[in-house]
C-alpha cells in the first residue's frame, strides 16, 4: 500500500531544525504565545500581504474566528466542499450556521464552482422571473484578488441600467439573508449583450446551427480564435463548421464561447 504521506522522510530532511526549535522553546518555558508565535505571525502577514496575522491553537478555531469576523451566525448557510475534514463543518456549526456541502472539482478537489452557481441559480431565479426578467446565466469568478458574482439578465425588449438596478436591489436582500458564499465578493448585474456568453450546455443546445466565436488556450492550426457554425457537442468535444469543413475542438482547450454577431451588417 502506498501511504498518503511519509512523515519519516520529511523528518529526515528537516529533523535537525525541528529539534533545535523545540529545544529552544523547552528551555525558554514559553509554551503558549511568546516570541516564536509573534515571529510566525509577522512572517505570515508579510507572506500573505496582510496587515496582521493571528496564530491560533487549531485550524478549527481559525475557521471559526474567520466566520465570526464575517458575522456568520444562526440562519446563515455556509457552502463547504464535500471532500473535507469534519473540522470544516464543526467551525460552521459553532457559529449556529448550517453547513451545506457541494461536490468537488475532480481535478483540484476544491469546491466545484459550478455547483455554487447551481445553488445560487435556484435561490435567485424565482425572484428574477417574478420581476419579469430571464435569468440567463450566473457565474462566480475570481479576478486578480477579488471575487465577483456575475448575474446576467435578459428580456425581449432589452435591458436598461434601471433594470439592472432593480434586479440588483432585489437579489441583494436575498443574498444577504441566505449568505450562500463564504468569500467576500462584488455583485454585478448586467445584460447579456448582443454577443451572449455561452457557458452551459443548455445555451449550446439553443445555438445549434448558429454562428459562434470560440477562443482557445492553445492554438489549433496556428489560430487561437475561430468563428463557425455550431454543429454538435458532447462532454468532451464541440464541433463547428468553418469554411465548409468540420473542426472538432476539445472543451478543455476552450477559454471562451460567445454568440457571433457581424457588426458590419
Amino acid at each position: 500500500m502506498i501511504p498518503i504521506f511519509d512523515s519519516k522522510r520529511q523528518y529526515q530532511e528537516i529533523g535537525a531544525d525541528i529539534e533545535k526549535a523545540v529545544c529552544e522553546v523547552l528551555r525558554s518555558g514559553a509554551y503558549i504565545l511568546g516570541n516564536n508565535t509573534k515571529a510566525l505571525e509577522k512572517e505570515l502577514a508579510e507572506y500573505t500581504g496582510s496587515k496582521y496575522a493571528i496564530g491560533l491553537n487549531s485550524g478549527t478555531d481559525a475557521l471559526h474566528l474567520a466566520l465570526r469576523a464575517l458575522d456568520i451566525g444562526k440562519g446563515d448557510e455556509v457552502i463547504l466542499p464535500d471532500f473535507t475534514m469534519i473540522a470544516s463543518a464543526y467551525s460552521v456549526c459553532y457559529t449556529g450556521a448550517k453547513p451545506v456541502f457541494v461536490d468537488c472539482d475532480k481535478d483540484t478537489w476544491n469546491i466545484d464552482v459550478t455547483k455554487i452557481e447551481e445553488k445560487i441559480t435556484l435561490l435567485l431565479k424565482p425572484e428574477i422571473e417574478n420581476l419579469g426578467y430571464e435569468l440567463y446565466d450566473i457565474y462566480f469568478v475570481k479576478e486578480v484578488k477579488d471575487y465577483y458574482l456575475k448575474v446576467f439578465i435578459d428580456k425581449n425588449t432589452g435591458i436598461s441600467l434601471d433594470d439592472c438596478e432593480t434586479v440588483s436591489n432585489a437579489i441583494s436582500d436575498i443574498l444577504d439573508k441566505e449568505d450562500p458564499i463564504k468569500e467576500q465578493y462584488f455583485l454585478e448585474v448586467s445584460s447579456t449583450g448582443v454577443e451572449k456568453m455561452i457557458r452551459k450546455d443548455k445555451h449550446l443546445k439553443e445555438n445549434i446551427g448558429e454562428y459562434i466565436t470560440i477562443k482557445l488556450f492553445k492554438p489549433i492550426n496556428n489560430f487561437k480564435e475561430y468563428v463557425g457554425k455550431l454543429k454538435s457537442f458532447d462532454d468532451q468535444i464541440i464541433t463547428i463548421e468553418v469554411e465548409n469543413e468540420e473542426l472538432n475542438i476539445e472543451r478543455k482547450n476552450i477559454s471562451l464561447i460567445k454568440k457571433y454577431y457581424d457588426w458590419n451588417v
